[in-house]
């Protein structure tokens, strides 16, 4: 983009653990590539430093944490939630000077949706990526992790990809098949190059299976569901769906690299929320974090355990298996090699949107952060 309007350009939030992850002793994480340390403070909040002691370069997650602040291990030099030096051992023979210059990059952190969430920055008025005021009162919560590969821009690309869903994860999310895949019922694109994070809503898109003969070959959940359907039907009993399988779901684009979806299955009166996002551990290692939350009444405690299976299960085989099968060995396409169609809307949008980010804020990052060198712009809008 060659201008920049002035508007508000909000922190880059991104997940980079799971709440369970973190107990008493530290733990490494990466924030766009950045290794980072993630701590527990001493009033049980989590707190984020570059992960290296200012003294020698050691991982500070190899120490330990007392009191709400961490030790290097190496040579017992501390350090608070804020990066600041609180102790030089003695045998150093160093004065306060030295112990106030001895700091740590500070990164912020927040909790949210049995994730932790670390920013380079933390606006008091800029939106957080989750949106407290969508939640409900009481949710049964199901969250996880896993590792994915590929070119990072061809993962960013792929966040608000409609079309792949009616193939690649047909079996597993939509009630279809390769041979039998489900229908684009309806769909609408929201997100475009004057949008801002969070993107709310980015795409809106429903899916769903005619009663084919033969019955296509479904993911077990899925079949279990359609199955029930049919039986159903054969028993005469009332059946309110039109179709076997029907899914709407609403995108949001809240970070670059994370998308929140909203959703139910057929006319279930049970909405689910879920967020799934990645973190850079360079450019062709992500770690994927997922979260996704259904009301709960404190009844039910079957379904409470089904649903939790399910979203493990969606995840896992959706994201960890099907879109990393083919996105870990996918070529980043740009320029006369992209063929874009109207549906490649979204992408166009995407990039500018984090060309405009990363040229107002590439300075907040590190020297061995991703986001300052990443090649990910809409050369249409450059």
């Amino acid at each position: 983009m060659t201008d920049l309007p002035d508007r508000q350009v909000p922190d880059m939030w991104v997940a980079v653990a799971v709440t369970d992850q973190l107990g008493t002793r530290p733990i490494r994480a990466h924030y766009w590539g950045s290794p980072v340390v993630v701590f527990r403070t001493d009033d049980g909040g989590v707190a984020a430093l570059a992960d290296r002691c200012a003294h020698r370069g050691v991982p500070l997650s190899e120490g330990t944490v007392r009191d709400g602040t961490i030790r290097c291990d190496f040579h017992h030099f501390r350090f608070d939630a804020t990066g600041s030096c609180v102790e030089v051992p003695s045998e150093f023979e160093v004065d306060e000077n030295f112990r106030q210059r001895c700091t740590v990059r500070r990164y912020f952190a927040r909790e949210s949706v049995g994730l932790i969430w670390v920013s380079a920055e933390d606006e008091p008025e800029a939106p957080f990526p989750v949106d407290h005021r969508l939640l409900p009162e009481r949710y049964v919560l199901q969250t996880g992790h896993f590792e994915v590969a590929g070119d990072l821009r061809v993962w960013m690309d792929h966040f608000l990809d409609i079309p792949h869903c009616v193939w690649a994860h047909a079996e597993t999310v939509y009630g279809g098949s390769q041979n039998a895949p489900a229908d684009l019922l309806d769909h609408k694109i929201d997100i475009d190059t004057d949008s801002t994070y969070p993107v709310r809503p980015a795409v809106a898109m429903k899916f769903g299976v005619p009663d084919r003969d033969p019955v296509a070959s479904y993911d077990l959940l899925t079949l279990a569901y359609t199955t029930a359907i049919r039986l159903a039907r054969r028993l005469h009993l009332p059946v309110k769906h039109a179709r076997p399988f029907t899914q709407g779901l609403e995108v949001h684009l809240v970070t670059p690299l994370c998308q929140e979806t909203h959703g139910r299955i057929g006319r279930m009166s049970l909405p689910f929320i879920g967020w799934s996002g990645l973190a850079p551990i360079d450019e062709n290692r992500h770690q994927f974090f997922y979260s996704g939350i259904v009301p709960w009444n404190g009844e039910g405690r079957l379904r409470r355990a089904l649903f939790r299976t399910a979203v493990k299960h969606f995840a896992e085989r959706h994201l960890g298996h099907e879109d990393n099968r083919f996105l870990a060995a996918a070529a980043y396409v740009e320029g006369e090699e992209f063929h874009d169609t109207p549906m490649d809307t979204t992408v166009r949008a995407m990039r500018s949107l984090f060309a405009d980010y990363q040229k107002r804020k590439a300075h907040l990052y590190s020297s061995d952060s991703l986001l300052p060198q990443l090649d990910y712009h809409d050369e249409k809008t450059s």
